[in-house]
């Protein structure tokens, strides 16, 4: 029990109603100071006397709000929060008499919101922290669904708050957009709505469009351009291989001479040769009569000619010499 244990108070409480604390005077009371009510040290209600009460006399302290406590909770009578008990403290048992006191929650939603595709929002009821919310939900005004909501916290200046969030299912889209309704259970009007509808392209719509189109096109050029590419170096490959291959196809084909040219003294001296075996040993032909002339003349010329004249003479019969030796 809250509050100073008293043999004798000059109140009785008699009842809670929605006009508050009813409480009966047993013996005449006056204090200048106003009546004040406490849950748990924190002030809930008062009521300021117009002049002393006599016995008998029955007055109404109302209740502004309850705090988020600890349920059973207690309703403790003073005029002031060290002050001593005016009356017997009044129990609290169950958030359906806070419901009963209070009346019917006045909740209000505050940032309803869609984030990636769950419905959010902190719900806020300033009156009864005892509160436990139940919300449900109407999709476009048709069928019901159970919103989660997460344990209510405490406010300091009494009552409670809590967070809530429902997903929002692809059915749930028409073509009309989507409206959501939320309701709590033991209030009669909607708490909060949510809408969303289809609307025209806007600016940004339409500017996001453009630069999707302006960079697929980019992503097909650069595509194209890097299979011409490929192509081209391909078809280059496949040059230079073929020049590779008739490189190595001539340099491995003999070379043959060119037409008409005259054979060289080795192929003289083998033509000579050949005709003296043709001509057999006893008829191997020696010089004839012209030639034996032409080898006396020249020896002539050689005595009359000067000595360096003679001696180049000499010089070329000798080469010659040994040119047709080296024939034969």
């Amino acid at each position: 029990m809250d509050g100073i244990q008293a043999g004798y108070f000059p109140f009785l409480a008699v009842g809670l109603s929605r006009d508050g604390l009813s409480l009966r005077t047993i013996r005449a009371f006056g204090s200048d100071a106003p009546l004040r009510l406490y849950c748990r040290g924190i002030e809930v209600g008062r009521c300021r006397l117009d002049g002393p009460l006599r016995e008998g006399a029955v007055i109404d302290i109302p209740v502004e709000r309850l705090p988020r406590v600890p349920l059973p909770a207690e309703l403790r009578l003073a005029t002031a929060p060290d002050g001593p008990d005016l009356a017997a403290p009044w129990r609290i048992d169950s958030a359906e008499a806070a419901l009963s006191l209070l009346g019917p929650p006045d909740m209000r939603i505050e940032d309803l919101r869609l984030d990636h595709g769950v419905l959010r929002g902190t719900g806020r009821e300033a009156r009864n922290g005892l509160l436990d919310p139940v919300l449900y939900a109407r999709i476009n005004g048709a069928g019901a669904r159970i919103v989660a909501a997460d344990p209510p916290i405490a406010l300091p200046e009494g009552g409670c708050a809590f967070r809530f969030a429902m997903p929002i299912l692809p059915a749930d889209l028409t073509e009309a957009g989507l409206s959501v309704t939320l309701m709590l259970v033991g209030q009669d009007a909607p708490a909060g709505s949510f809408a969303w509808g289809r609307s025209g392209v806007g600016e940004a719509e339409r500017r996001l469009a453009e630069l999707e189109g302006r960079i697929r096109q980019m992503e097909d050029e650069a595509a194209a351009a890097q299979q011409a590419l490929q192509a081209t170096l391909q078809r280059q490959l496949a040059l230079q291989q073929e020049r590779i291959d008739a490189f190595v196809v001539a340099a491995a084909t003999p070379a043959a001479g060119p037409a008409g040219r005259r054979p060289g003294p080795r192929a003289g001296c083998a033509a000579g040769a050949a005709g003296d075996r043709r001509a057999g040993p006893g008829r191997r032909s020696g010089p004839g009569p012209d030639r034996a002339a032409a080898r006396g003349a020249a020896r002539g010329r050689r005595c009359s000619a000067p000595a360096g004249t003679a001696r180049r003479s000499t010089q070329a019969a000798a080469s010659a010499g040994w040119d047709r030796a080296a024939c034969c």
